[in-house]
């Protein structure tokens, strides 16, 4: 198993994954019943480059953040499929669109803090202006740090 390179678990009702599969180039989860990852499950895979996702009951909630901040810090991996299919009121959400929601509740004097994590998708105009909005609410404010030695 630890020479594995290409691992297809594709239509398994899998609900839960494992860590330990350490040379994965290439894991396809597919069509299962996933819904998140447990925080650290992926760790250990420093040579994927193909993740398959598509077809499984995605779960928006803070559960979710994990799998979406994971891919977004390993921009090598390739991925498709991470759509909200529940609960009903992101259903058909992009999961990068809801985690970004998620913070657009922040109090507005976080905020800033928030936008420069995220890449966006390519279409998403509304969170570029909110982006550039909230770069400028950084520029109006200043602190100046003196060192004491």
């Amino acid at each position: 198993v630890s020479e594995l390179k290409i691992l297809n678990l594709n239509s398994n009702g899998i609900t839960y994954i494992d860590p330990g599969l350490n040379n994965l180039e290439e894991l396809d989860l597919s069509n299962n019943s996933l819904q998140n990852f447990e925080y650290g499950v992926l760790e250990d895979l420093y040579f994927l480059k193909v993740l398959w996702l598509r077809e499984n009951p995605w779960r928006c909630d803070y559960n979710i953040h994990y799998l979406f901040y994971w891919l977004k810090h390993h921009y090598n991996v390739h991925y498709n499929g991470l759509e909200c299919k529940m609960p009903e009121e992101y259903k058909g959400w992009s999961v990068g669109k809801y985690v970004r929601s998620y913070y657009e509740e922040c109090p507005k004097d976080k905020l800033p803090i928030y936008p420069e994590t995220f890449d966006l998708d390519k279409d998403d105009e509304e969170w570029d202006r909110h982006k550039e909005k909230s770069v400028q609410t950084v520029k109006k404010h200043s602190v100046i740090v003196t060192v004491l030695g």
